[in-house]
């Protein structure tokens, strides 16, 4: 079964990964990000003990971050919950850095058709809230399709960015996953298909090698491999974050459309 990455597993079946935390992971078999992508933040929600990290947006202009829809769609935040925003690398729950966004949409499509269609959101910043910091840039029109003409699409990689839990990839249940304190970490994902509304990826770590998404990560960026393009953003992926991970696409007309309304598009 697919599962959404975000906020809306965190109300249910994450709350119980949370008890076997062991050790701080974000980004399945990723490694500490630094400084690379700062304009990648944490989204989170109020909570009587602190800010609890749910989604990941990503900066594309002075005030505008794209996410998943199902992080800030209405209904996704707990009742007497708040979204939150914190740019910081490692945000615990008591962060001084936590902010309050000026507001979020996602994408009114959202939860048509097969129930993850159109899953592209924005939240909306105030002036200074980016702290100046550099933005992402957005996928031209159809940009992946273009690159699967050209063939070039099926041997690129991805940069993957996100706070959320860490999947080791083996067989097992839950407890081949991690859910520590948040960190932004980054791994890379080779291609593995390319759908309509969908950039699907391959984390299987044993025919890969390389990284992948898990629980908290929904919202995160793809970036085509050694470049700040973001062409799509975590929405959901298998029980256990070992095989695939299905991508929101924003180089279709449809999110451009929806994204246009907030920010300039290439």
């Amino acid at each position: 079964m697919n599962k959404p990455l975000g906020a809306a597993a965190l109300a249910a079946a994450l709350l119980s990964t949370l008890l076997l935390a062991v050790q701080a992971q974000a980004i399945s078999r990723g490694t500490p990000d630094g400084n690379a992508h700062p304009m990648v933040a944490a989204l989170g929600i109020t909570t009587p003990d602190g800010v609890l990290q749910g989604c990941g947006a990503t900066l594309v202009s002075e005030t505008v971050m794209v996410t998943a829809a199902h992080c800030v769609a209405p209904g996704a935040l707990p009742p007497g919950s708040q979204l939150r925003v914190n740019f910081a690398t490692n945000p615990t729950p008591d962060d001084a850095g936590w902010f309050a966004p000026a507001g979020a949409v996602a994408d009114p499509e959202f939860g048509h058709g097969n129930g993850h269609s159109s899953d592209v959101g924005v939240v909306l910043l105030g002036p200074g809230q980016s702290g100046g910091r550099p933005v992402a840039q957005l996928p031209t029109l159809d940009q992946l399709g273009h690159m699967a003409a050209g063939k070039t699409l099926a041997k690129t990689r991805f940069d993957l960015v996100g706070y959320g839990c860490d999947a080791d990839g083996s067989s097992g249940g839950p407890h081949r996953i991690t859910c520590g304190p948040p960190e932004r970490r980054s791994a890379t994902a080779p291609f593995q298909a390319l759908r309509p509304s969908w950039l699907v990826l391959d984390i299987n770590v044993n025919a890969t090698g390389e990284g992948g998404q898990c629980f908290r990560d929904s919202g995160g960026p793809q970036f085509i491999h050694d470049t700040l393009r973001i062409v799509s953003v975590t929405s959901h992926g298998d029980t256990w974050c070992r095989a695939t991970n299905a991508n929101a696409r924003l180089d279709t007309a449809a999110a451009r459309a929806f994204l246009a309304g907030f920010v300039e598009l290439p």
